[in-house]
């Protein structure tokens, strides 16, 4: 009877993943941002703990092209976790129209994780350029995520949420005169012309 009620319980606890409320986003969801200037995003897991994840990001090339980015702090990195982005297989992720995967997995252990993370985790910092006007958007290929324990999340039952860089047209900002200017301009015009009519 013990073994069936402990078998029983370790089998309830495995399928906990699946049923919590997970969710894995890029943040903000949706931004303007000024052809020329950069955008920013963040990819956050709320929902749980992450021992480690393995997630490739699109973009929309011909707007966006990577600039930099960074891994988060909560999962260790980068002194006790190992971090990767591909980058000694696919050097250039914008010739290849915008893709690049990232994994992490930390060295920590479940309770040291839980410290670090009371809240949402902080993934991925991504710093893009932008190169034209229209939409670029950031979507995400999550291919595996595990929480504290070493236990993966359930991929179907995670909600995932792309995001949206509206890349809009502009320009410097054209200084414009001062008043004082201006009304001198005036008044040195009506002087001209009233010494030019005298």
């Amino acid at each position: 009877m013990k073994k069936t009620i402990l078998l029983l319980a370790l089998a309830l606890s495995a399928g906990i993943q699946g049923l919590t409320a997970a969710t894995i986003a890029v943040t903000p969801a949706a931004q303007n941002v000024t052809l020329g200037s950069q955008a920013i995003v963040t990819i956050e897991f709320s929902g749980g703990s992450v021992g480690d994840f393995d997630v490739d990001v699109y973009w929309r090339s011909s707007i966006l092209s990577l600039d930099s980015f960074s891994f988060g702090t909560q999962l260790g990195g980068p002194s006790d976790s190992f971090q990767s982005d591909g980058s000694a297989f696919f050097p250039d992720p914008n010739l290849l129209g915008g893709d690049k995967g990232f994994f992490e997995v930390s060295n920590l252990l479940s309770a040291q994780l839980l410290a670090l993370q009371p809240g949402s985790v902080t993934l991925l910092t991504l710093v893009f350029n932008t190169s034209a006007v229209g939409t670029g958007e950031v979507n995400l290929g999550l291919n595996a995520i595990g929480d504290a324990d070493g236990i993966g999340y359930s991929l179907t039952a995670l909600t995932q949420t792309n995001g949206v860089i509206n890349v809009v047209a502009g320009g410097p900002d054209v200084p414009e005169p001062s008043t004082w200017m201006l009304a001198a301009a005036g008044v040195s015009a009506l002087l001209f012309k009233r010494r030019l009519a005298s």
